[in-house]
């Protein structure tokens, strides 16, 4: 049970994992849209079709390998789901 373990500090957890998203710039499809100075929406659909992951895949990912809880997402990231 959470917070029952001296070792974690009464946490429930041990260890880090890291939760981040990359963007690799080697797609040619993000130089244009840079320059053109392309709105949000755009540039999450380059994100996205060139393979790029977001912090909520990457949040459930590491949920269903059983490295975090629903709630530890939600504390580290602000999501009110």
């Amino acid at each position: 049970m959470p917070g029952e373990c001296p070792s974690c500090g009464r946490t429930g957890y041990q260890g880090r994992v890291l939760l981040a998203e990359l963007l690799v710039l080697l797609d040619p499809s993000w130089g244009p849209a840079i320059l053109n100075r392309s709105d949000n929406h755009e540039l999450q659909r380059i994100f996205h079709d060139t393979g790029g992951v977001s912090l909520k895949q990457h949040g459930e990912h590491l949920l269903r390998q059983g490295l975090t809880s629903p709630a530890e997402i939600r504390r580290v990231l602000g999501w009110r789901s």
